[in-house]
């Protein structure tokens, strides 16, 4: 493949099940004909798939009362993504409740939040991206009552841009950037696990998909530096502090009781 073909098939954002995307395939297929490779065919097929609302994009606001303190509608950096930031198959719903920073999201941590007392029922968690399946730790959440969770990717675990630029090495990720994900850990789409999507594939029914019931929102490292600065509770466990330039601690909610 030439650096003028990656070019052709990087130049756009191709959302699956796109116009976009199927006008690639088609770009492929043509440069494949004047390669004379034979019994050439696009294959189509159906996958359960998740979009975000482009219209009325996801917020997440720090109320006080009446008051908004703080609103992120997450956006896209670059406009040609064409999408917002989202967590594909999640759930779509509107939660309220206090904050809680849950590390990671793995058992030992929720053992760890238990054994520190503190409430996890009907919060909303903030968690680091990393350190297990995106859908196990989302699962887990919701199993300890957790009502919705924003996950970030914090700089101490991956090449992500300082709070301090000096302290950057390499090409970093922008601070602003938001990393997307999906709650898919295995191979086919939700509802043909480990089968291919075709037309005539037998699909699971919507109720019996596996998915969490609980809505998930990606933020950036600087909003989650927003966010987790003013938490109450007890002081996180050194091992749990990232590289936000704040002290973490564990909630749930604000020492002036906003949500």
């Amino acid at each position: 493949m030439t650096p003028g073909q990656v070019r052709t098939m990087t130049r756009e954002f191709h959302v699956g099940g796109s116009d976009k995307g199927t006008a690639l395939a088609r770009k492929v297929r043509a440069t494949w004909r004047e390669l004379e490779l034979q019994a050439l065919r696009i294959e189509e097929f159906r996958p359960l798939l998740s979009y975000p609302d482009m219209e009325r994009g996801n917020e997440v606001r720090l109320t006080k009362g009446s008051r908004v303190l703080f609103q992120l509608t997450p956006t896209a950096r670059d406009s040609q993504l064409e999408t917002q930031p989202y967590i594909a198959y999640s759930s779509p719903g509107k939660v309220r409740g206090k904050p809680v920073y849950t590390h990671f999201g793995q058992p030992e941590d929720f053992d760890a939040l238990k054994s520190k007392g503190v409430t996890l029922n009907g919060t909303i968690a903030i968690m680091r991206y990393g350190k297990g399946d995106l859908l196990a730790k989302i699962k887990r959440a919701e199993d300890n009552g957790i009502k919705g969770v924003l996950i970030y990717g914090d700089p101490l675990d991956s090449e992500w841009e300082s709070v301090d630029p000096l302290e950057s090495g390499g090409p970093p990720v922008p601070w602003d950037a938001v990393q997307r994900s999906s709650l898919k850990s295995f191979p086919g789409d939700p509802a043909t696990p480990f089968l291919p999507a075709s037309r005539d594939m037998h699909r699971l029914p919507r109720a019996d998909v596996q998915l969490p019931a609980i809505p998930i929102q990606p933020i950036s490292a600087g909003d989650a530096q927003h966010l987790l600065r003013d938490m109450g509770g007890p002081i996180a466990p050194v091992e749990w502090q990232g590289r936000l330039n704040i002290t973490f601690a564990i909630g749930p909610g604000y020492k002036d009781a906003a949500e």
